[in-house]
């Protein structure tokens, strides 16, 4: 037991070290010069600043992205800011010429100063430099194409927006550029490509950055639009539900106008469970649900009914307490370890049906993530 802890000791003084190695060598061995510990008192001057992986010059930064902040005199640094957002210094990655900073995930993107600011007890040196972060997104239809809006900035110098899927280490790339239909500092609005359903969105600027969004769609989608081909939509004491445009997040949802604890079955075709989502590939459940009455509660079954969600487990898809309103897409998200204990869980999800006493409600952009 004692050699492991001295390892362990041994391991944490050298971490430090071949990181700040490592950092030396990808600077050009700017720490390594020693006149560049030589800390002299005229003001701070930056001259450049560089996406570390490559370290190429850039005029905008991705939030929680590392960056090497080039210059003269900023070995003496007390204050580094981002767009007027303090974001700290390791004394260990300074130089007189050069800092390596991580701009924090809290800087404001869209603002109105777009500059690093460095200070030293003899000036303040300022290079204008822009922010770039996705926040979040959402999906809708604009009755020609569905559409996803971006949130985040700073988007001002945008260039292009990619859809893209696969890596080029798998040699299954596939990438997309999308059609923008509106932005600005703070959005982009673009058009899906058509033939999407699962994609990654990237989005490039002028100035040099780039940053990707979470997953666009699903993995394994069951209805976006339309069901999934090896699935069908049926159900059992229900009047008018199926497939509907009156309320849609994109062009169609799936209405359930239920009587007498009337059930909305999502199921494969044929009883073929192998058409089902395999269990080991995907982590989540997803989809949002529409209350059309105050304080509904969908009751969900999986599979033979293995799971029973009601009682305190219904899905609760219209909560005043949660700002959750009839007339609201309300986001509903299951972890699978939630629906099936460890040890307990099925060889593929086949069969999801939600039930409530009776009244309408609608569920669209459904599907299982990884």
């Amino acid at each position: 037991m004692k050699r492991f802890k001295i390892l362990i000791k041994t391991l944490s003084f050298l971490i430090p070290v071949l990181s700040f190695q490592l950092f030396s060598t990808s600077c050009e061995n700017e720490f390594n010069d020693p006149e560049s510990f030589d800390i002299n008192t005229n003001p701070p001057v930056i001259t450049s600043i560089a996406e570390a992986r490559e370290n190429t010059p850039v005029e905008q930064g991705v939030l929680e992205n590392i960056y090497y902040i080039k210059g003269k005199n900023l070995g003496s640094i007390t204050s580094l800011k981002y767009n007027g957002y303090e974001a700290g210094f390791n004394p260990v990655f300074v130089t007189d010429n050069l800092i390596i900073s991580t701009i924090p995930a809290e800087a404001p993107a869209v603002s109105e100063i777009n500059k690093v600011r460095v200070q030293t007890p003899y000036g303040v040196a300022e290079y204008d430099f822009r922010l770039l972060t996705i926040e979040s997104f959402e999906t809708g239809n604009d009755g020609t194409s569905d559409i996803v809006t971006l949130y985040g900035g700073d988007f001002s110098a945008l260039e292009k927006v990619i859809f893209f899927s696969g890596s080029e280490e798998n040699n299954n790339l596939v990438e997309t550029e999308a059609e923008v239909v509106d932005y600005g500092a703070g959005f982009i609005t673009v058009r899906v490509p058509e033939g999407t359903t699962q994609a990654f969105i990237r989005v490039n600027t002028t100035l040099g950055a780039s940053t990707v969004s979470e997953s666009y769609g699903f993995n394994f989608p069951l209805f976006v639009d339309s069901i999934n081909p090896d699935w069908h939509i049926d159900g059992w004491n229900n009047d008018g539900s199926g497939v509907t445009d009156e309320v849609a997040i994109g062009q169609y949802s799936v209405k359930a106008n239920l009587v007498g604890w009337g059930g909305l079955n999502f199921q494969v075709n044929d009883d073929d469970h192998n058409l089902g989502a395999k269990f080991d590939n995907y982590s989540t459940l997803v989809f949002k649900a529409y209350a059309t009455e105050a304080n509904q509660q969908l009751v969900l079954d999986v599979n033979d009914g293995e799971v029973h969600w009601d009682g305190e487990n219904a899905i609760e898809i219209s909560n005043p307490d949660y700002g959750w309103e009839p007339g609201d897409w309300t986001p509903v998200e299951i972890k699978l370890s939630d629906l099936y204990p460890g040890g307990t869980e099925p060889t593929t999800i086949w069969r999801m049906y939600f039930q409530i006493e009776q009244g309408t409600f609608y569920i669209d952009d459904m599907g299982f993530l990884e």
